[in-house]
């Protein structure tokens, strides 16, 4: 996954001229640590790229995990490039995060956790979220005991989606699967409803993720993780080192973005960015390899 998000915004700009899809087959890990999902990407990051016009196929042909036996995994996708001329949109992103509609679990844990999981989740999602409907969206045995992995996504009445998971990265030795299955589901439970609690329009891991098409498009867009005290402000942020609204992974990829496109102009501490409008070239690419 990290693979892909390293070189998908060049893949953008790199069409044929006549509209084809870009096809990339990537192996490597699907669940593995320090890396979203790719429940994550689709089920989060995707969805939100669409509102950029970004617009990806994607399928899963192999599981790769990193834990227990490592295997490596395999997936597939489909690039709509941008248009000759052409630039990525500013989204017009919900200024509001509105009212949880319902929430998505998705369980990739062994045979004999599977219940007690799907159980304890649902439960805790009753005590903090009550009323709210809730769907399991995708329950698949990890087929190893070391392989316990669970996402969460809150989608929003503004048609936004806030995502939490843990791959699990504690000993499992001597612990219950009913044990196990209050520990994760309270961790990842609490985490959401924290995050939905800060009252921003994105979460914490696609905050960042999003920072270079924000600094790629053409036009302003605001897609912050914290309310702003008093309105937005007008004036530039210094971009000399990390800086602005976010985690400091984002902090970091707006830094970056800035030293790449110093033309992209950032305001309210990062809340703020009025992108460069890099067009695609009119080149006929189709000799290339």
């Amino acid at each position: 996954m990290l693979v892909f998000q390293a070189i998908l915004p060049f893949l953008l700009f790199a069409g044929d001229g006549s509209g084809s899809l870009i096809s990339v087959s990537i192996q490597g890990g699907t669940n593995v640590s320090f890396s979203l999902s790719f429940e994550y990407l689709d089920q989060v990051l995707l969805p939100a790229l669409e509102r950029f016009g970004i617009y990806i196929e994607r399928q899963m042909t192999k599981r790769g995990w990193s834990h227990g036996t490592m295997e490596v995994g395999h997936v597939e996708f489909q690039i709509k490039p941008v248009p000759p001329g052409q630039s990525i949109k500013a989204p017009e992103w919900p200024l509001e995060q509105g009212t949880i509609t319902k929430i998505d679990v998705t369980i990739l844990v062994p045979e004999n956790l599977q219940k007690p999981l799907t159980a304890s989740l649902l439960f805790e999602i009753g005590v903090l979220f009550p009323d709210i409907p809730t769907e399991i969206h995708l329950l698949e045995d990890s087929k190893h005991n070391a392989r316990i992995y669970t996402l969460l996504v809150a989608h929003t009445s503004t048609g936004l989606r806030f995502g939490r998971d843990w791959l699990y990265d504690k000993k499992t030795k001597g612990k219950t699967p009913h044990q196990l299955a209050t520990e994760i589901s309270q961790k990842v439970v609490s985490e959401l409803d924290i995050e939905l609690q800060n009252n921003g329009v994105v979460d914490e891991f696609l905050q960042d993720q999003l920072v270079v098409f924000q600094a790629l498009a053409e036009g302003r867009s605001s897609i912050p993780r914290s309310t702003s005290n008093g309105g937005y402000k007008t004036r530039l942020d210094r971009t000399e080192e990390p800086f602005g609204d976010g985690s400091t992974h984002t902090t970091t990829a707006r830094w970056v973005a800035s030293q790449l496109l110093p033309q992209a102009k950032w305001y309210d501490n990062g809340r703020v960015c009025e992108g460069v409008g890099w067009k695609a070239s009119p080149t006929d690419f189709t000799s290339a390899s």
